[in-house]
C-alpha cells in the first residue's frame, strides 16, 4: 500500500510497497527505508514508480548528509538506484519537473553540472530525470 502523508506545501512522506515475488513467498524490499521523504510531485511519483519497476533491485533517497563538495556549496542528488536487465547498473538521479534550466536557480544548475562532474570522474552514470523511464534508464 503507498500511503502518502501530506505536510506543509508539497512536502511528505510516502510509506514503500513490500511487494510479494513471483511465487508469492518472499517480500522484494528494494529500499533500506519503510517512509521515504519526498520535497515535490515528481518525488513523490518517483518512489511510486521505482516501487513498482520490476527491473529496479535497489533504490534509496538520498539522505540529506550525502552532500558532494562544490565551490557553490554543499550538493545533495535526489536517488541512487540500481537496476539489473542484462547487466547491473548504477545511476544517480536528480530529478526536476522541467529540463529547462531556464526554469531553476542558476546556483542549482551549477551545483548539477558539478555533480555531473564528480560521478563522471567516478563512472556513475547520472542525470537529470523528469519521468520515471529517464530515472531508470
Amino acid at each position: 500500500m503507498f500511503l502518502d502523508k501530506e505536510y506543509s506545501g508539497r512536502r511528505g512522506t510516502a510509506e514503500v510497497q513490500y511487494q510479494e515475488s513471483g511465487d508469492g513467498s518472499d517480500i522484494v524490499i528494494r529500499t533500506p527505508y519503510d517512509y521515504i521523504e519526498y520535497d515535490s510531485d515528481v518525488e513523490k511519483n518517483v518512489v511510486k514508480k521505482l516501487d513498482e519497476a520490476e527491473n529496479v533491485k535497489f533504490y534509496c533517497k538520498l539522505p540529506s548528509w550525502f552532500k558532494i563538495p562544490t565551490p557553490l556549496g554543499s550538493y545533495n542528488p535526489d536517488w541512487a538506484v540500481v537496476t539489473e536487465n542484462d547487466e547491473k547498473l548504477y545511476l544517480v538521479r536528480e530529478t526536476k519537473s522541467a529540463h529547462d534550466s531556464e526554469k531553476r536557480r542558476v546556483v542549482e544548475n551549477k551545483k548539477i553540472k558539478c555533480g555531473q562532474a564528480h560521478f563522471d570522474e567516478l563512472d556513475v552514470d547520472f542525470k537529470v530525470a523528469t519521468t520515471i523511464a529517464e530515472v531508470v534508464s
